[in-house]
């Protein structure tokens, strides 16, 4: 004798749409990933400036609200005369610290889009961009790469990662981000541009298609 068994869909899909509209509302004080992009045009965020200026990019602030200055969660690019060039944070205490290579430990270090920050490379007050004659960051000429940084705003490490495209001895931001929650890792480059939207219509699919099952 034949025992056919048969569930129905409806809590599964309901489910689903919750999840998705879920992610869909997180906010900021909910312990979650943020990323900032850097337009082009006017409202873009110059980090590189002629040498021997430095600017400080806060990766907490959006392009429009920067300061310049440098805090603890703002990291400064400075670009000399001889052509060397470097990243840093503020130092201190509660200072910013950018990864490193593991090698020589003294340059600056990119990785890919996905890795997860901390990456279990060393961590310095700053890194080399390029030293003339001597040596330069992994990020190849005309490239582009993410950096781990990592800051502390009074409740303990927290992580990020800023977005970069090398040219020369000079870094020009593309987007920037950072994880809400201390102590929680962060992968580079994410939320990816779109992901919340992505996720908005997924869950409105999936709802049309529950109600039009409900109507049949």
């Amino acid at each position: 004798m034949k025992r056919f068994f048969s569930f129905s869909r409806t809590p599964i899909l309901t489910s689903a749409a919750a999840f998705v509209v879920a992610l869909a509302i997180t906010t900021p004080t909910d312990a979650a990933p943020i990323r900032f992009d850097n337009p082009a045009g006017p409202n873009h965020f110059v980090w590189a400036a002629p040498a021997p200026q430095a600017i400080w990019l806060d990766v907490t602030a959006s392009p429009t609200d920067q300061l310049g200055v440098g805090s603890p969660s703002a990291f400064r690019q400075l670009a000399d005369v001889d052509g060397s060039s470097n990243v840093a944070g503020l130092g201190g205490p509660n200072g910013g610290e950018m990864q490193i290579d593991s090698t020589f430990q003294f340059f600056v270090e990119g990785v890919d889009f996905g890795v997860a920050i901390p990456s279990g490379l060393p961590w310095a007050q700053g890194g080399s961009i390029i030293t003339p004659g001597f040596s330069e960051m992994n990020i190849p000429d005309v490239g582009t790469g993410y950096l781990g940084v990592r800051f502390d705003l009074g409740a303990g490490d927290q992580f990020g990662w800023i977005g970069v495209n090398r040219s020369g001895n000079q870094l020009d931001a593309f987007a920037w981000g950072y994880e809400t929650e201390p102590g929680a890792p962060i992968a580079a480059g994410v939320p990816e541009p779109g992901t919340l939207s992505l996720l908005v219509i997924g869950s409105r699919a999936l709802l049309r298609r529950r109600k039009r099952r409900g109507r049949k």
